[in-house]
């Protein structure tokens, strides 16, 4: 029996075998190995316990700013519509905050821009 034992790694109860199972872990290149599966699972538990804490901390200790996804000059858009010499009056329209009407204005310039930048490209 003792054979048997140095050989397979296991020993004899009767007939059955009595197999001391290991717990496996993946991580990257390596394979952690354990005693039992149960630690394997403890283990794996608490890493996941520690990242979720880390990424706590971490989030707590950066504000959160966000950024805008576009910026207006109104100095520059009011610069601009007088040089196309449109009849609007910027600085009423900031004041009133009708911000859609500001974005149609500079989409308006934009678009006049460009078609001249085409006309001149052409010649």
């Amino acid at each position: 029996m003792s054979l048997l034992l140095a050989l397979v790694g296991e020993e004899v109860v009767g007939k059955r075998f009595k197999h001391h199972s290991k717990g496996y872990v993946k991580r990257g290149h390596k394979v952690l190995v354990f005693n039992t599966q149960e630690q394997a699972d403890q283990f794996e538990e608490e890493e996941a316990q520690a990242l979720a804490s880390a990424a706590i901390t971490k989030a707590k200790r950066k504000p959160v700013v966000v950024k805008p996804a576009q910026v207006v000059n109104l100095n520059r858009v009011e610069k601009q519509v007088q040089a196309w010499s449109m009849d609007v009056d910027v600085r009423l329209i900031a004041d009133a905050m009708d911000f859609d009407q500001l974005m149609r204005i500079q989409e308006k310039i934009a678009f006049l821009q460009d078609e001249e930048d085409v006309e001149l490209l052409l010649f």
